[in-house]
Formats: structure tokens, sequence, C-alpha cells
């Protein structure tokens, strides 16, 4: 399919702002449990075909989508790191056992891969891991030289990308997105998939009560060996709503005045180890792949 680029405006880079400490970042606060509220999900179905959008199509328009039908992965819009590194960088406060390295991220016959080796690295901070994997975001770096600006950001859409996820114990697939501010919370996971549990995806939204509490609203729809094919995750996120779909259904919803309204980007990512999903095994497959086939972020006209 032909490659749309991306479309930004003068209100969402505005809103990207830095200087936010590093401590305030977390995909997941595991030292401080948050307060959970469980979500509804629905009951099991056969896959459907894919669609495009999968859901909803009210009026929806497209402002950004990667095909990842070129050569290599296009670094105009795709930063192989978290925002606080420049070249390698891993998540410390899950105790993630992984370093994210650009050599772990390739764009090969129509498909991303983010991949997870079974090799001894040194990290930016001069940790040794034993385990190498791959990011990619739209959210840019403040420390590299020169600071790289997000490429990609956006207030309220229905954000979705087709995936197929690896197995093994001690792996976490994960689609999410971040603050453009990088303040955190608020956060939005798209979905998470453990490797030692590929049929069940986590669907979460993290903010901050009034008085501070951590609230990560949310569960996991249990559904088909999500590992065995290729399989359309998105969020409907609008002004006081969030709606999650697998595969054009509606599995999961949240509403309220606390729904986030601050631009996020787009971050993909293969975690290796750490509190969540343990350490991996002896039957751990290596090296693996998070595969991501298509990621597409769509708008309704009228909305903000």
């Amino acid at each position: 399919m032909p490659r749309i680029g991306v479309l930004t405006t003068a209100v969402l880079a505005a809103a990207f702002t830095l200087g936010v400490s590093v401590a305030t970042v977390s995909h997941f606060d595991l030292e401080s449990p948050p307060v959970t509220e469980v979500l509804g999900v629905g009951s099991p179905t056969e896959t459907v075909p894919e669609r495009w959008p999968s859901a909803p199509a009210d009026g929806l328009r497209l402002i950004f989508a990667d095909e990842f039908d070129g050569p290599r992965l296009d670094g105009s819009t795709w930063h192989t790191c978290f925002w606080w590194a420049p070249t390698t960088c891993t998540i410390e406060t899950h105790d993630e056992l992984g370093l994210y390295t650009s050599d772990n991220v390739e764009v090969a016959n129509g498909v991303l891969r983010l991949q997870a080796r079974r090799e001894r690295a040194t990290g930016w901070n001069g940790r040794t891991f034993e385990y190498t994997s791959g990011a990619v975001s739209t959210g840019g770096s403040t420390y590299s030289e020169p600071p790289k600006e997000p490429s990609f950001v956006f207030r309220y859409g229905y954000v979705e990308a087709r995936m197929k996820v690896p197995t093994g114990r001690g792996l976490v697939s994960a689609f999410w997105l971040p603050t453009a501010d990088h303040s955190w919370p608020p956060e939005i996971d798209v979905m998470e998939i453990l490797g030692s549990d590929t049929s069940r995806t986590t669907m979460h939204y993290h903010y901050l009560r009034a008085n501070g509490t951590h609230v990560n609203v949310g569960d996991g729809w249990r559904g088909p060996d999500f590992s065995a094919d290729w399989h359309v995750y998105g969020v409907d996120w609008r002004p006081g709503s969030l709606v999650w779909y697998v595969d054009g259904v509606e599995r999961a919803r949240y509403t309220g005045p606390t729904v986030t309204d601050k631009p996020a980007y787009l971050l993909f990512n293969l975690a290796v180890g750490g509190t969540w999903p343990g350490s991996p095994n002896a039957k751990t497959p290596f090296p693996t792949e998070l595969l991501v086939d298509w990621v597409r972020v769509h708008q309704r006209p009228a909305g903000p």
C-alpha cells in the first residue's frame, strides 16, 4: 500500500515541552502498585478479516500511517530508543534485563521487526546486559546531538496496528501512547501481551487522581493464541472516553473526566525480563521477534 507521510500541526508541536525529569517517566509503576479498576471485557470470537480502519468508521480521516514497505526504517519518523537516551536504553524502573539498540530494529519484506537476542551488550550507563531487544517511537530524543524533535504527536483519534507477538517466558510485547510532554502518568496502553500467556492481551490506562493516587484502569481479554497469527489492536481515544478493540471488536471501555487530553506519541517495544514477566528460562526461544505490519492513526474532522 502507498506510504502516507506524517502530519503534525502547530498546536501539537507547541504542546511538546522539555525539562521533565527522567524519574517521572515509567511504563508501569511497579514500586508503588496503583489502584486498579477492572473493566468489562467481551467474550472470545473468531478473528475477523482485516479491515481498514478496523473500527470504528464514523467519518474518520487518516492523519498518520507507516506500512513499513521501504527498504529500511524511516529514521525521520522513528527513534530507536526512549526519549531520555540517544543510542541504547532500557526501562530501569522495571528491572528489565534487555538493552534496546538500533541493531535490533529492522524493516524487511513490509514488516517492522523488533528482535530480542540472548547476547551480552554494554549500555549507555556502563551496565552489562545479557539480552538485547528493539523499540521504536515517534517521540524523538532530548539527549541526541542535536536533539531529535518528535516526528508525530496527536490528541484524540483512533489508533491501530497489525501485529504478531512472540512467545516465551520473560517477554512482553507492547504498543502504547506516552505523553508528548514526558509527564507520567497519564499513559494509554493499546496492548501488552506476556510471552508466557499469549492468549491474553491487556488494555490499560494510567492516570492520577486529584489526591495524587496512581490509578491503573483496565483488564485483560482472553482470546486466541495471539502468537499464532496476525491481529489488529486499537484504541479509540475521545474526550472522556477510551474504547479498546481487538480485530475490530470492542473488548474494553473506560469513560470519565480523568481521560487525558495531553498530546501523545506512538511507541512499540519488545521487553525482556523485569518484575512483571520474570526472567527468560531455558525454553524461551532466542532470537525472537515482535512483528508490526502497519500502524495507522485516524481522526474525526470535527474533533479537537
